[in-house]
Formats: C-alpha cells, structure tokens, sequence
C-alpha cells in the first residue's frame, strides 16, 4: 500500500516528467514569431527539464541501442562540422560564434534523441498548439489593420502582408509555419481518436493556414501547399477509393491553375529575373573552389562576398538592394550578413561535399529509420517542406534551425494518441522508473 510519502514522490516526478513537454510546446507555439521570451524560456524547460527528468526517473534504465539512434549520430557529427573546420580556417569572424549558436539545436537533439525520450506529447497536443499560433496571429493582424487601416499601400493585402513583417515575422516563416501545421492537422484528421468535434476544430484551423497562405506574397510557400494538397489527397484516395482519384485530382489541378494565373506574384518581373539565380551561382562557384572539406565557416562568407563583389550581375540584384536598405534602417552596411539563400550552397560552401552528405542524411535518415511506419509519410512531408524553404533561405531568421531537428524529435519519440500507436509503443523496451525505496529501507 502506497503511503503518503511514496504518492508525494510519484506526483512529482510526473510533475517533473511533463517539464520537457512543456517546454517543447512552448517552442512550437513560439516559432512563428521573432526570437522572444516564450521561445527562449520553451527551450530552458524542454533542455534543463530533460536533464532533471533523465535524472530523477532514471531514464537510462531499459536504455538499448536501436538503429534509429544513427539519426542523432548524425546530428551531432554535423554539428561538429562547425568546431572541427574551423581549426583549419585562418579566419575567425563573428559568423563563427553565430553559427555555432544558431546550430546548437543539432547537437543538444542529437543528445536528447542517443540518451532517450519518454514524452508526455501527443501528435494531438502539437497540433492544436500550432494551430492556436495560427490563429493567434490572424487575431493580432486583424486588431492592427483595424486600428491603423491607412498605411500608405495600395491595397489591404499589402497592409496585411506589411504588419505580419513587423508584428510577426517574414513571410517565409510564417508560411513555413502553416505548411507544418497542415501536415500535424491532417494526423489529427485522418489517425486520431480525438473527439469529432475536435477533429471538425482542427480542419477549421487548417482552413485558415490555408487563407493565409493564398493571402502570403511567397511564391515558395503557396507551391509547397498547393503540392501538399494535391498530394496528400491523391494518396488517402488511392489507398481508400480510387473511383473518386481522377475527379478530385481533376479538381485539385484547376484550383493549382487558379491560383497560379490569379497571383501577380507568379507574372511579376522578379519571378523572371530572380536575384537568387546570380546569389547561388557566386555561392557554386565560392563552394567548388574547395569541393571536399569547403572553405570553413567564416573563409567562405569571406570569399562568398568577395566574389559576390566582383560579380556585376550579383551587384546589380543583390548588394545594390542590400545596401539600400540597410542604410535606410540601420545607417549601415555590414557585408558580413549576406548569404547564399540556399542552405545546401552554404553547406557546400562551408564544409564541402563532407558537410553536405551529413546535411543530407540529417534529412533522410529520420524518415527511413523512422520505426512507425504509419508516421514515415507525415515526416517525409515535413521534410519536403523544409527542402522546399532551404532551396530558397539558410539557417538563421527565415528559416529556424530547430525545425530540422525537432520534427525528428517529435515524429520519432511522440506519441500519435491513437489506440494503435499506444500498443506498438507497449511491445517496445522503455525506460524503467527509479523503484522508491520502502520504509524498511529508508529505516535500515
């Protein structure tokens, strides 16, 4: 019989037992948005709760190795690239420091996923935290258009897209943001045993990422959604009514045709003459100067603008810009902030073909060794979302280096909430509790 003291001990340690998990959703909730006090106060609780956790019920009892652990093996050797290349690099700039920090979520999931998680998460509790974002965000551009309707554009829509920069963040970020919560949204749909209700909620919520991302200026973000939408549908189809494929596909492509020929975004000048397209070309040509190892993390943006410079065309569309506009809001020029936009260029062009492998497996491997296979096609998706956003941006404000790693984390340790997942995870070997010791023990 269990005496006071033994339920006191319990309860805590489920109290401490959900630290992590809290902290975890605090940095889901928060990613939308500019670096803030949520997010950094979401990722103390979800580090310095899983030490304590880890510690307190001994989360290492019942630990095994499982193929799956290759997958932050090789997140932390990637984020090793950064420390171990720079010994051979002449250069130390702040970019060192910076990408140091900014790739620091690699490493401490690498640790997490090697020394093994219990979550209290469910796919569901993800879910609707993203989607509460989400709307969180309609409420405050909705207030801020409201109370100050007469900024000087043409339009709302140029308004809209003008206070989701300031009070939000960039549209690639939030349209990153809501092509993830439509993949969690549609787990929810189709795999939990959630309430009906709940389930009539979160396609509401997912109705309104969708708004959003029609609504967004980004090209990038709206073709990711239009290929999630005529994707995912054709595959539930095949799998389950076939007869209704062609018609919903039929559908699926006019809607694609619609939004592609509506939006000016797609016909504009700069879809035909992006600056990107001279940006990577100076990054391949910086990155294959030094196939193997690359340059080292502050060489290479050191020979990235010095190229870059001596580039008419890479003057033209990108420093010229650049410069305008950080004289206009900081009164100054630092070169030293222009980038490949292309994390695969910068990879390349920091670590080689080495770093670019690792990159490459950190992408892959988490889906392949993914031990539920259910979830293997929600992580995939996941996946090609942030493909789709690092062709385009490299780590840092636009494109968060802890989505990588966390949607790993997340597809690989938490739970589905549905009633098949829970006996696939009973048949598997967890963590066993400390044992309280008994009052004759405590005696002796």
């Amino acid at each position: 019989m269990d005496t006071v003291r033994d339920k006191t001990i319990r309860f805590l340690r489920e109290v401490i037992a959900w630290v992590p998990a809290l902290g975890i959703l605090m940095v889901v909730v928060s990613l939308p948005f500019h670096y803030n006090w949520l997010q950094r106060w979401g990722l103390y609780f979800a580090g310095i709760g899983y030490l304590v956790d880890y510690a307190v019920n001994c989360r290492w009892h019942g630990w095994q190795w499982t193929r799956d652990k290759w997958v932050y093996v090789v997140f932390i050797a990637f984020y090793a690239c950064i420390p171990v290349r720079q010994l051979f690099d002449p250069l130390e700039t702040w970019s060192y420091l910076y990408k140091l920090r900014e790739y620091l979520p690699f490493a401490l999931i690498g640790i997490m996923g090697l020394g093994g998680m219990k979550s209290k998460l469910k796919l569901d509790y993800v879910t609707w935290a993203m989607l509460g974002s989400c709307v969180y965000m309609a409420v405050v551009l909705a207030v801020a258009m409201w109370k100050d309707p007469a900024k000087p554009f043409v339009n709302w829509l140029g308004s809209l897209n003008y206070w989701r920069c300031e009070l939000i963040n960039s549209h690639m970020t939030v349209n990153f943001y809501c092509n993830i919560a439509l993949i969690f949204g549609t787990w929810t749909i189709l795999h939990s045993d959630c309430k009906r209700w709940a389930k009539v909620l979160t396609g509401i919520g997912m109705a309104g990422c969708v708004a959003g991302l029609l609504l967004s200026e980004g090209r990038a973000g709206q073709l990711t959604m239009l290929v999630l939408m005529t994707v995912a549908p054709c595959v539930y189809l095949y799998k389950h009514h076939r007869k209704w494929l062609l018609p919903v596909l039929g559908v699926l492509l006019l809607f694609g045709g619609a939004v592609w020929y509506f939006n000016p975004q797609y016909h504009n000048d700069s879809a035909k003459d992006n600056p990107r397209l001279y940006i990577w070309r100076v990054a391949y040509e910086t990155a294959k100067e030094k196939p193997v190892f690359g340059w080292g993390v502050s060489s290479a943006r050191q020979q990235f603008i010095a190229r870059g410079r001596a580039d008419k065309d890479f003057c033209v569309h990108y420093i010229e810009g650049y410069e305008s506009i950080s004289k206009t809001r900081f009164g100054e020029v630092d070169y030293q902030v222009m980038h490949p936009h292309n994390v695969f260029l910068e990879t390349m062009m920091e670590f080689g073909l080495v770093g670019l492998a690792l990159l490459l497996l950190c992408i892959g491997l988490p889906i392949g060794l993914l031990p539920s296979k259910s979830k293997r096609l929600y992580l995939a998706a996941c996946m090609f979302v942030f493909v789709m956003q690092a062709m385009f941006e490299t780590f840092g404000r636009d494109l968060n280096t802890m989505w990588l790693p966390l949607m790993t984390l997340l597809w690989h340790f938490v739970a589905g909430g549905t009633s098949s997942d829970c006996a696939t995870k009973a048949t598997v070997p967890v963590a066993q509790e400390c044992s309280l010791p008994s009052d004759a023990q405590t005696a002796r």
